[in-house]
């Protein structure tokens, strides 16, 4: 709809001059122009027009309700996506001692608290192989203070994408390789589409490598006999996968309570501490240790405090992330803006059509 609308001469401090009066253009635009009056024949005109659009909107809103809920669904057959209860023991390491596959594992089988622990899971990635170490650091331009910090290598490269996009992430937020906590934390207030839609990409990575193996297979599904969607097919040997890791999450809970234990070596107290932060349960874990296993503890390339930094570091940030996420949304919905249907819009147009200028 186009609104041709005059204003009182002088109304606005402009110095632009036309060299035709306002009769000129209303006559342009009445040429061509349909008007509607409220008899029964005009009302007839607009829902003959209406009705397609209504249409049209029907079929495209049931086209993304069923692109949205099929095109990465996993379908889990008859046994579902449930882990049995009574899963035994399972002490060694699952999944390949893959964490990019024990995160797709733990997610899809309910096995972790949030999807965003992965996060944590990588820094201990990263220490394990000393590709970051934490230190205290002064940090500060005026008010000089020390701070324990992650320190990230220069210049790294990952064969795993991913992996190498949240680095960047990471070092872009440090801004110069020593990344602070408040550092973080704003860099994913002010970019979280970026870091929260990380998390759903090594989910559809797993689930295309896992297509790759034969593990999930892909059916085409037809809706309505024109809308076509994928749907992934789970292999019952993903529930096999899923018990073990079960298994070890129920072991790294009872281990104290086991009377038999044996030796722990620093590499596996490092997977361990790893799958345990997937699974939502490394704080505890690390305490149980630091107990049972001083002498671990003590060999192992960071302090065990320092666990709670990479813990508090990573769940700051995605707290940040998703509460400007929140606000976003809130905003967009009707708390301001014009992205709310159009309401306010409308408004706007209608006070400078009816009331003869801007309120």
């Amino acid at each position: 709809m186009t609104i041709l609308a005059k204003f009182p001469l002088g109304t606005f401090n402009t110095t632009n001059i036309l060299s035709n009066n306002f009769d000129y253009y209303y006559e342009m635009a009445e040429k061509g122009a349909t008007h509607y009056n409220n008899d029964s024949n005009s009302f007839t005109s607009i829902i003959s027009v209406l009705i397609p659009l209504f249409t049209i909107a029907f079929f495209v809103i049931i086209f993304i309700i069923i692109s949205s809920n099929s095109n990465n669904s996993l379908s889990f057959g008859k046994t579902g996506n449930r882990v049995p209860k009574d899963v035994p023991l399972f002490r060694d390491i699952p999944c390949k001692a893959d964490i990019f596959r024990a995160y797709f594992i733990a997610y899809n089988y309910g096995l972790m608290k949030k999807k965003t622990d992965f996060l944590g899971a990588i820094l201990l990635k990263w220490l394990k192989e000393n590709k970051v170490k934490i230190e205290k650091q002064e940090v500060g331009k005026v008010f000089k203070k020390e701070d324990t910090c992650i320190i990230f290598n220069e210049n790294l490269s990952f064969d795993n994408t991913l992996e190498q996009s949240i680095y960047n992430m990471f070092y872009i937020a440090s801004k110069d390789g020593i990344l602070q906590e408040k550092e973080f934390e704003k860099w994913c207030s002010n970019n979280y589409t970026q870091i929260l839609n990380w998390f759903d990409k090594v989910l559809d990575y797993e689930r295309d490598l896992l297509v790759a193996e034969g593990k999930i297979t892909v059916e085409e599904i037809t809706t309505l006999k024109i809308f076509k969607s994928k749907r992934y097919v789970v292999n019952s040997v993903l529930m096999e996968e899923a018990k073990a890791l079960k298994g070890l999450k129920k072991f790294l809970e009872e281990f104290t309570l086991i009377n038999k234990r044996e030796a722990i070596e620093v590499a596996l107290f490092e997977q361990y501490l790893m799958f345990a932060q997937i699974l939502g349960i490394a704080k505890k874990v690390a305490s149980q240790f630091k107990k049972l296993y001083p002498d671990v503890i003590e060999s192992y390339n960071y302090d065990y405090d320092d666990i709670f930094l990479i813990y508090a570091i990573s769940n700051a940030g995605i707290s940040s992330a998703n509460s400007a996420k929140s606000r976003a949304e809130s905003y967009s919905s009707g708390g301001g803006g014009f992205s709310s249907g159009g309401g306010r819009r409308w408004f706007f147009w209608w006070s400078v059509v009816a009331g003869g200028g801007f309120r």
